[in-house]
């Protein structure tokens, strides 16, 4: 009857322990052991060993515990990629969410109105900008597009990242400086507009816009004194984009051409 006591104390001992998530060593050893029992309806062990599986009871489950569980999913971060050109993402195995990160093309400059009108020309926009998680498909293939910069008069390209014909985050393209016939003026960009279901977004800042020049309007001979249109200034992400991306192009003065913009970027990490 004693040594029954004793046994019964043991297993209440031991089942308590197991509640709490202790792990249990054999006595002269430091390797958890695996532990097996048979477990009552009413929650007791019994038959507690560290052999083979006992033959339990009818109305008792064969249990153990301290025995390896199959690794979890892997965490922490493993890879960035920094994308310049337009391509295809192939999403690797066990990969479910990606850190995207994205600047649209910088739009260009206006030309400037001459005599008798006299305005410098305006700036392009900045590409808009965007930091968000996407959530991913293992295996699945994403489309990613790397804004253009805008030429002289022409706005920037998006930057955008799509399944299929889904589009799921985008950095638009800043806006070109456009000349205006009647009344003439010059007008910056606007800054490109961002796509995206939250993170941090930016919209892109604007080109500034031309000027009347009263040196011209004594005539095209003179030299100019009114500046043209700032460009838009890119947008500072984690990192300052490639060859100031996403920048919109200045303006000219009165003489040469109108600058483009900055190209777009796109940096994935996973």
């Amino acid at each position: 009857m004693r040594g029954q006591l004793i046994k019964l104390g043991y297993v209440a001992i031991l089942a308590g322990a197991v509640l709490a998530g202790s792990v249990f060593h054999v006595l002269g050893s430091t390797t958890p052991t695996v532990f097996r029992g048979c477990l009552t309806g009413g929650g007791t062990l019994i038959f507690v060993t560290t052999q083979s599986v006992p033959r339990c009871p009818a109305g008792t489950t064969a249990v153990s515990w301290n025995q390896q569980g199959p690794p979890g999913t892997a965490g922490g971060l493993s890879q960035i990629l920094e994308v310049t050109a337009s391509t295809t993402f192939n999403v690797p195995a066990g990969v479910t969410s990606v850190l995207v990160e994205a600047w649209g093309g910088g739009g260009g400059g206006s030309d400037f109105i001459p005599f008798p009108d006299c305005i410098s020309s305006a700036a392009g926009g900045s590409g808009g900008y965007l930091r968000t998680v996407v959530s991913v498909n293992p295996g699945e293939s994403l489309s990613i597009s790397v804004g253009a910069a805008g030429a002289a008069g022409v706005a920037g390209g998006t930057s955008s990242v799509t399944r299929g014909s889904t589009v799921l985050v985008s950095a638009g393209g800043g806006g070109a400086g456009t000349v205006i016939a009647s009344p003439a003026s010059a007008v910056g960009g606007a800054g490109g507009q961002v796509v995206s279901p939250g993170g941090i977004v930016r919209p892109g800042n604007p080109g500034g816009s031309g000027v009347f020049d009263f040196m011209c309007a004594f005539g095209p001979g003179n030299p100019p004194s009114s500046p043209a249109g700032l460009a838009g200034l890119p947008i500072q992400g984690s990192v300052a984009p490639l060859h100031n991306g996403s920048a919109g192009g200045s303006g000219t003065v009165f003489s040469g051409p109108a600058q483009a913009g900055g190209p777009g970027e796109v940096i994935l990490t996973w």
